[in-house]
């Protein structure tokens, strides 16, 4: 009998299993030799981030060691359990979907070598049938077996934890160049209520930096009210600021203070940046690297921000080109001045759209890339 006859002999649907099986037995064979060819060596960094993200639990052994971090490590509710690893050091437990991000370089674009890091040994049973099931997974949706249906397709969000855990919090990249990722759900209503009664009663016109100088001065660019709130002010200023320190990788002392602003009808603030072009305004803590704009409240209609260079992948378009925020209660945006190799970035030039009805207001914390001294 020819192998040809032979095939003949199968109904399609046993044509597909026994290609399946196959697949599923070379893929699940791969996998294991993989594994077990893995040592604990450390990975010297050669990019400026990695993302790694466990593809399974594992039982005992597996995990991701620093060993020269250092003991300023918090631990966050509802993630891997971080621990130190020996008298100093930072080990992360695999869990199955987790994301690790560290980055290998500095804020000031120099090599980290505490970023220094390696993988402990795993035993290959105890990963082995969740290995099997994600690439039997993989096969059948690549065949077209198990679909996901696209009425889902918007529900599907990266959802992120910080010290304050909540389901409603989840992130969504805005741009590439520049760098901006919108937390939704960042702040509670009650924390935006919050600073508003705080600042309200002392606000005052909002001044800029002249750039010769460095000192304040009131100009028709930024028609706003604002008001400085001094760095870990109460318990609650204190909370936020070490979240956005969770978010941002950069330690809450980089921070300036918080500055409450208010847009009234008609009131914007034009294109600008928020990295300096003069030595003055540096000398204290360095470069403004990345902003947090917190929206403390709605705005009916006008109010976004607009960043009008900005090019790349980016969602929720203005114009032709360009990116616009709508401002939404609660949710803070993360955008870098600077590159990831330390220079300034001209596409993070941004604005504030004036107000057309309502009234618009926001909390922004400037971050630096040393220390900032209040």
């Amino acid at each position: 009998m020819s192998g040809a006859m032979v095939w003949s002999s199968y109904t399609t649907g046993d044509a597909l299993t026994i290609i399946c099986s196959f697949f599923l037995l070379a893929l699940g064979i791969l996998s294991i030799l993989y594994k077990s060819s893995n040592s604990p060596k450390a990975n010297d960094p050669s990019s400026t981030v990695h993302r790694t993200v466990d593809r399974s639990d594992v039982e005992k052994g597996g995990e991701t060691v620093f060993p020269s971090a250092k003991p300023n490590i918090s631990v966050v509710p509802g993630w891997n359990e971080l621990s130190k690893s020996g008298k100093k050091g930072l080990f992360v437990k695999p869990t199955m979907g987790d994301p690790l991000l560290f980055w290998s370089m500095k804020p000031d674009g120099s090599v980290d070598p505490l970023s220094l890091h390696a993988s402990l040994t795993s035993s290959a049973n105890s990963t082995l049938i969740p290995s099997i099931l994600i690439i039997g997974s993989s096969v059948l949706l690549t065949l077209g077996i198990l679909l996901i249906p696209k009425s889902l397709s918007n529900l599907l969000k990266a959802h992120y934890r910080t010290t304050v855990d909540r389901e409603d919090q989840s992130v969504e990249v805005l741009s590439s160049e520049p760098r901006a990722v919108i937390f939704h759900n960042f702040l509670s209503p009650e924390e935006c209520d919050y600073l508003i009664s705080l600042a309200k009663p002392h606000m005052s016109r909002s001044t800029v930096n002249d750039r010769v100088t460095g000192k304040s001065i009131y100009s028709s660019t930024r028609t706003s009210s604002s008001m400085y709130l001094a760095r870990e002010r109460g318990k609650m200023i204190q909370s936020i600021e070490k979240r956005i320190a969770d978010i941002t990788s950069l330690p809450v002392e980089n921070g300036e203070g918080l500055s409450i602003i208010h847009y009234e009808v008609g009131q914007k603030i034009e294109n600008h940046h928020d990295y300096f072009t003069n030595d003055f305004m540096i000398k204290n803590g360095g470069q403004r690297l990345a902003t947090v704009l917190m929206y403390l409240s709605d705005v009916e209609e006008g109010g976004e921000t607009v960043f009008p260079s900005a090019k790349g992948n980016i969602n929720r378009k203005w114009g032709k080109k360009g990116l616009s925020v709508k401002p939404k209660k609660g949710d803070a945006l993360l955008f870098y001045s600077m590159k990831p190799d330390a220079s300034l970035d001209p596409l993070s030039l941004h604005g504030g759209r004036p107000v057309i009805k309502g009234d618009k207001w926001c909390a922004v914390k400037w971050i630096r890339v040393n220390k900032y001294k209040v």
